[in-house]
This record gives structure tokens, C-alpha cells and sequence, in this order.
């Protein structure tokens, strides 16, 4: 079972008698996604005895009261079959707990609904309810018992054999539906999908003129698989057990019902917002889940939604790569940087501890010679081609090949390709095609730069034949200009080629003034670089430059050539780079993608000649695109050195572009 999306679990208890339920429930989530667990207590949680009076703040009392929790939690925890960790902190139990879900990152919080009088309700909520919210993750509340509640020993793990998800047709939906298939694949539970008539919402749906409720059922029906089909990645709903129920009436009550039917173990459910009188007058339909259910209800507030771009199902989507030994075949020579040794120091990083479980690999396959030919001339490709009938040969001073290097070359754009595939149709949200020999240096009828085919430029040009896909953004990051890649796309509007690099270094181009010509004039982007810039200075102008332009090109799909050569302990470059700042490009470029073309983002690997900086980049990205880590952007543009040097940059940007982008003006 792939465990995807649940990588850290928070339990929130009071030392009541749901403390051992919340427990047990983390515990079978954190063995079945093999996630670490967190055990919170906040001072100050409503009907915990010890901490009724303020006055602990006073003389030291805090420190004894902290210290009295930490030995509860010790108990409570006694004999628990997995790893732990004991978090105390002292004020409100809403504010700590979704602050502290915020700062540890964690992918789920679990609680127990106490719930309070009707009057005090209708006026604040319970705390669950206000902690619903409050976090930026799924917040899994518990309201049953089970027979030993009130022990102060950890319960019976609970089964989850049946899970039911409110499915409403609409875009806010599909976070709580794909959710709810992932848990329902990684527990191998039925799936029921209960959708509620109301006008309001199947008026967009259905012909108003259609009859009664019984002619549109089948209407219905067919939506509900539409839409189950376009928040469910293909290979989940294929393994799942699906049933849909379809109820008239209002939703929260109709959902009430469908529960009673289906007995299900848990209900997922979107978090709805009313305005603040509507709120305050009647709650929202996951207010009365929470406080009504009979069963434990995981809501999926609206900030997972908002802060993605997209709906949370799609984070859960799997993160592919492509790696095969077929790539070891490309020798070059003694002493030559572009060796075998850099794959395998990757390699070793995706079989070292838990990234690895997150990753889908992809088999290469070959590039046919029509797929080469959109980018390469036939001489070029019978040239590279010959090469495999000699044990040592070179196409360019600097790019020696091997028997194995023309297979090896064909497999790395063809694996390229097979990524691409996956992601365009959906299978796949994003991926990194962890290849060689790398390719943005290969022009067009000559090898260059350690590059043979231009493994970006192939796949670019083959994506555009694949439905759905007419822009394409390219971004490389490699130290060096991608010569090569801006060459093959300079007259073709189609595709934004964007490139932030050192000037002057190999191979000598990429100056402000490359702006692409004749149709494809404007549509070719360089920032090049003195030596010396930092993880601040790349976060700043990709935030102020690339993501400007690339919401303004509205690209398909985004390709990136990553060049770890940037990396500050890279020994052909003069970058300041660091692993943190790799991820903050990655996360930016993620958000783009979020924005522009449904999170489609493929990374294909390039430069990089310190094995251990570039194996340490590279699990950067790649925990970034599984959302193992989620780095935060804001602090990097904090740390930019370079303000007056970006300025220039970007006025220079300005002068040549402006003619070309709104953004630039």
C-alpha cells in the first residue's frame, strides 16, 4: 500500500474520557501510513481539573503544571506499539492547536467533540468546531465511545471498513471525495458517496425542465461518476469498492440519514462557510455533522483548498520518477564530471528511509527517431547514432560517448516522454525524470555541454501533441544557460522559455537582450547572473519575475531543466544555493503550476557535479512535489542579499520586455 498524503498525525487531548479514543485512533493512522505521531495537551483544555484556575502562571506554577500534563501524557501513552512524541503548551486549545498543526506540518488532527450548552454554542461553537476553522489540514473528530472510554490507558484500535464521503458535485467537494478514496484504499473500505438534492446546487446541473426528482436520478448519477472520475486518480478508483446514494432534501439532515443507512466507520465531509449571521443563526452543514453524526467525521476545511489552488484530493495524487539502470550505460571518460557515480548517488537517496514509499516509478521507454527528429536534424541523430559501434568516441570536445551512450540518450528523452504521458492524463501530478546524459546544452545538429539529445525540448515539442497541451513554459535553473533548449523554441510562441543562470560562464549566451525572434520574439526570458547569488536572491525573482509572466502566459504544462550545479558546493559553478533554496523554487514553481495548469509539473535532471549536493537537491525537490515538506516562501525573501543587483535585473527586464508583457510594464 502506497503511503501518500499522511506523513505526520497530531492528537489533541484533554485528559478526558475521549483522551484513550483520540490516542487509538493516531495510532492506527500512524501505523497504517507509517506517519510520526504527536500527542498534544494544551493548559487551559475545558474540563481538565488540573488546570481550572489561572493562577498557574504565577510563582513557577506554570512549570509544575507543564510537568504534572507531561506525566499524564507518559501514562496515557503507556504500552503504545508505535513511536511518539509529547507536545505541552500553555494557552487557548484552538489557537495552540492549529497553530502548532501549522508549525509542525503535520497532515492530520484528530479530536474529541465535548460539545457545550445550545445558548453557549450558538454563540461560540464548541472547540472543535471553531478548530475546524482554524487548521490547514483535515481534522478528524470524534464523538462515540468506545466501552473502555474514561480509562486513562490508550483503547481498542478501531476498524474502518466502511467510509462515506459527501459528494456534492461541486469543485469544493472533491477534496473530501478524494480524501475519502485514499483512506478507503489504504484501510480497503466501501466508498459511499452520498450526494443531496438541493436546487441550489443542481440547478447548474440539471435542465430545470427535466421533471421530478425520480427522472434525474440517473442525470445525477452519471455527474457523480463524471465528477468522481476527475478528483480520484485513476489507478485509486480502479482498486476501489464504490457505492453512490443520492438523497432529497436539505443536506444536513438528508446526510444524516444516508449515515444511518450506511453505518459507515467514518464521514468526510468539506467544511461549508456561511456568512456570520446565517452562521450564527442555524451553523453550517458541517457544524451539525459534527455535532449530530454517529459516527467519527473528517473535515476537510476550506484552507487546505485555498492554500493549494486546488482541491486536496489533488495533493494526494502520486509523484512519479523515472529511474532505470539503462542510464549507467553512458560512460564517458576518467575524470570527467557527467559520470555514472552522479545517478547513483541519487539513486541511493530514493532507497535511504521513507521518500521512497511516495514515489511511483515510471519505466522508461525508448525515443522513436520521429520524436528526436521534431528537435534534431537526421544527421545529428545518425551521428550520435554511429557512436555506438565505437568503445570511445566524443561528438564535442567536451561530451565523449560510449557504446551504451546512444541507448542510454534515447531512454533518457523516451523516459521524459513516458512521464509526460502520465502526468498529462492525469495519472500522475507531477514527476521528475531522474535521467542522463542530461540535454540543454544539445543544439539542434551538434552535441554540446556533456548533452546529447535535448531531452527537455524532445518532450516539450512531444507534449504539444497530446490533448489539452498548446503552452508550454520551460524554466532552467542549471548554472549554465540552456543554450540549446532556447535555440530549438526561439521563433515559436508556443512555448515560454525562461532561464535564470551565470553570466558570464559556459556556454556564453543567455544575455538580457535573447529575447527570441521573429513570432517567438519576446517569448524567450534570461536573467543572467554575476557569481555569488543566494537562496533569497533565486526565491525573489521567481516570485517577482517568473510567477508574474507565467500567470500572464497561462502554460499547459511546465517543464524544468534542473541544473544542481547551482548548489554553493558545486565545483563548476559560483552559485549560493543551497538544499532549502531548491525546495523554495520547487514550491514556487508547484503554486504556478496549482494556478496555471492543474498542478501539471515535470522536472527533468540536468548539471550537477558534487554527488552529495546534488543527491541532497534533489530529495528536496522531490519531497517537495510529494508534500513531505511544504517550505515557506515568505522567510526566503527575507534572506535576498542582493536587493540592488535584483532591482537592476529586474529594470532590466523591464526595458527589454516591456513590449512584450503586460507584467513588465
Amino acid at each position: 500500500m502506497k503511503r501518500t498524503g499522511l506523513a505526520h498525525i497530531l492528537c489533541a487531548v484533554d485528559f478526558s474520557q475521549f483522551s484513550s479514543l483520540v490516542t487509538a485512533w493516531g495510532i492506527l493512522f500512524a501505523r497504517r501510513f507509517d506517519a510520526r505521531l504527536t500527542v498534544m495537551h494544551t493548559v487551559y483544555s475545558p474540563g481538565d481539573p488540573i488546570y481550572a484556575s489561572a493562577e498557574f502562571e504565577r510563582g513557577g506554577e506554570q512549570g509544575r503544571r507543564l510537568a504534572e500534563a507531561r506525566e499524564k501524557l507518559a501514562t496515557l501513552m503507556q504500552g503504545c506499539p508505535v513511536g511518539w512524541e509529547p507536545l505541552v503548551v500553555p494557552g487557548d486549545p484552538v489557537i495552540k492547536a492549529a497553530d502548532e498543526a501549522r508549525r509542525l506540518k503535520v497532515d492530520l488532527v484528530i479530536a474529541a467533540s465535548h460539545g457545550v450548552s445550545a445558548f453557549k454554542r450558538l454563540f461560540i461553537g464548541t472547540v472543535v468546531e471553531r478548530m475546524a476553522r482554524r487548521v490547514a489540514c483535515p481534522l478528524l473528530v470524534l464523538r462515540s465511545l468506545p466501552p473502555e472510554a474514561g480509562s486513562d490507558r490508550i483503547a481498542r484500535p478501531p476498524l474502518v471498513e466502511r467510509i462515506m464521503a459527501a459528494c456534492d458535485l461541486l469543485e469544493s467537494s472533491d477534496s473530501a471525495v478524494g480524501l475519502a478514496a485514499f483512506l478507503a484504499r489504504a484501510f480497503d473500505a466501501e466508498l459511499h458517496l452520498a450526494h443531496v438534492m438541493e436546487s441550489a446546487i443542481n440547478e447548474a446541473l440539471v435542465d430545470s425542465t427535466a421533471g421530478h426528482y425520480a427522472d434525474v436520478q440517473q442525470t445525477l448519477a452519471e455527474k457523480t461518476d463524471i465528477r468522481l472520475r476527475e478528483c480520484i486518480p485513476r489507478d485509486v478508483a480502479e482498486e476501489l469498492r464504490i457505492r453512490t446514494l443520492l438523497e432529497q432534501g436539505a443536506p444536513g439532515d438528508r446526510l444524516l440519514v444516508a449515515a444511518g443507512k450506511t453505518a459507515p466507520d467514518m464521514l468526510v465531509i468539506g467544511v461549508r462557510y456561511h456568512h456570520a449571521l446565517g452562521k450564527l443563526l442555524i451553523g453550517s452543514t458541517t457544524e451539525k455533522m459534527l455535532r449530530r453524526a454517529p459516527c467519527p467525521v473528517l473535515a476537510v476545511p476550506g484552507a487546505v483548498v485555498e492554500k493549494t489552488g486546488k482541491a486536496f484530493s489533488e495533493t494526494l495524487k502520486t509523484t512519479g520518477i523515472v529511474r532505470d539502470p539503462v542510464y549507467m550505460d553512458h560512460e564517458t571518460a576518467p575524470g570527467h564530471p557527467e559520470q555514472p557515480g552522479r545517478l547513483a548517488a541519487v539513486y541511493d537517496v530514493l532507497d535511504d528511509g521513507r521518500l521512497g514509499d511516495h514515489l511511483v516509478v515510471v519505466p522508461p521507454r525508448r525515443a522513436e527517431a520521429e520524436e528526436i527528429l521534431a528537435v534534431h536534424s537526421r544527421e545529428y541523430l545518425q551521428q550520435v547514432a554511429a557512436s555506438r559501434h565505437h568503445a570511445r568516441a566524443a561528438l564535442a570536445p567536451d561530451t565523449p560517448v560510449s557504446r551504451g551512450s546512444y541507448r542510454a540518450a534515447l531512454y533518457a528523452a523516451g523516459g521524459l516522454l513516458a512521464l509526460i504521458e502520465r502526468v498529462v492524463a492525469g495519472e500522475l501530478k507531477n514527476g521528475f525524470a531522474l535521467v542522463r546524459p542530461p540535454g540543454h546544452h544539445a543544439e539542434r545538429n551538434r552535441a554540446m555541454g556533456y548533452c546529447l539529445f535535448n531531452n527537455v525540448a524532445v518532450g516539450a515539442a512531444y507534449a504539444r501533441n497530446l490533448s489539452g497541451i498548446e503552452r508550454i513554459l520551460i524554466v532552467d535553473w542549471d548554472v549554465h544557460h540552456g543554450n540549446g533548449t532556447q535555440h530549438i523554441f526561439e521563433i515559436d510562441p508556443t512555448v515560454l522559455f525562461f532561464s535564470i543562470h551565470q553570466y558570464p560562464h559556459f556556454p556564453g549566451s543567455g544575455f538580457f537582450t535573447e529575447v527570441g525572434m521573429g513570432a517567438g520574439e519576446g517569448y524567450t526570458v534570461n536573467i543572467p547572473l554575476a557569481g555569488g547569488y543566494g537562496s533569497g536572491d533565486y526565491a525573489e525573482l521567481f516570485d517577482r519575475v517568473l510567477r508574474p509572466l507565467a500567470y500572464e502566459f497561462k502554460p499547459d504544462l511546465i517543464l524544468v531543466s534542473a541544473g544542481f550545479d547551482v548548489h554553493s558546493s558545486d565545483p563548476l559553478g559560483g552559485m549560493r544555493v543551497d538544499s532549502e533554496g531548491i525546495a523554495v523554487m520547487t514550491r514556487i514553481l508547484m503554486e504556478i503550476a496549482e494556478e496555471t495548469c492543474r498542478g501539471r509539473l515535470v522536472f527533468t535532471l540536468e548539471g550537477g557535479y558534487d554527488l552529495e549536493a546534488m543527491a541532497g537537491g534533489v530529495k528536496a525537490v522531490l519531497r517537495e512535489l510529494t508534500g513531505l515538506s511544504v517550505t515557506n516562501i515568505a522567510n526566503f525573501r527575507k534572506e535576498t542579499v542582493k536587493q540592488k543587483r535584483i532591482a537592476t535585473a529586474i529594470q532590466h527586464l523591464k526595458q527589454v520586455h516591456g513590449n512584450f508583457w503586460q507584467c513588465m510594464q
